[in-house]
């Protein structure tokens, strides 16, 4: 699952934000999500950080939802994370990623 999403991200990189279809888009939110499932306190924080903020200028609602599951999963490990990357990142991230990731926060 982890060489998947270095793949996926290594294209971000090189191509900056590919175009991808609709379809595509939802099945990579599901395996952004379950990748956070699977990994729990052993999560790569950073990379889990760096994914976040590729994704973050995706306007597709399902991203942004994706997106703020994953950083709700990782709080439940890490809260102060979270709350911080959250914090650091509230001009970039969308009001939903940013609801979804603090929702059992409060």
């Amino acid at each position: 699952m982890e060489s998947y999403f270095q793949r996926v991200f290594a294209l971000f990189h090189e191509h900056g934000k590919p175009q991808i279809a609709e379809g595509q888009m939802r099945y990579m939110r599901f395996k952004f999500e379950y990748f956070q499932l699977s990994y729990k306190e052993k999560t790569d924080a950073a990379l889990l950080f760096s994914m976040v903020r590729r994704l973050s200028s995706y306007k597709e609602f399902f991203v942004q939802k994706g997106v703020g599951w994953a950083l709700r999963q990782y709080a439940k490990t890490h809260p102060e994370a979270v709350e911080t990357f959250v914090a650091n990142n509230k001009n970039t991230l969308a009001p939903l990623t940013k609801r979804e990731a603090l929702k059992h926060l409060k």
